[in-house]
């Protein structure tokens, strides 16, 4: 999966949702992507140059295919999805409290 983004305020579901699955994903280089730096591939965002170069070593390097795929499988297990779903209900839960709401 290709993440190209050019900007992105938040985390990226289709990202999250192929890293959950083990699949390599190629993420542009900014915003929360960032912190995807260690996990998968990542280029400058509009560096069509980079991009197509960490394609082309994903599909020539099996090895390194395999690589990113462990790294996702890593990453899933380690940030799984019902651990963000308490975290964004905590969240929600204290903004509410904040305000007044019930």
């Amino acid at each position: 999966l290709v993440v190209p983004y050019l900007m992105a305020i938040g985390a990226s579901g289709p990202a999250h949702h192929a890293l959950s699955f083990g699949k390599a994903v190629v993420v542009s280089d900014i915003g929360h992507n960032s912190g995807l730096k260690d996990v998968c591939p990542s280029f400058p965002p509009g560096d069509t140059a980079r991009l197509e170069s960490e394609l082309r070593r994903l599909l020539a390097d099996p090895e390194h295919a395999c690589t990113v795929r462990q790294r996702a499988v890593d990453y899933a297990e380690a940030h799984p999805w019902a651990r963000l779903a308490r975290a964004y209900s905590r969240f929600y839960r204290e903004v509410r409290r904040r305000r007044g709401a019930r």
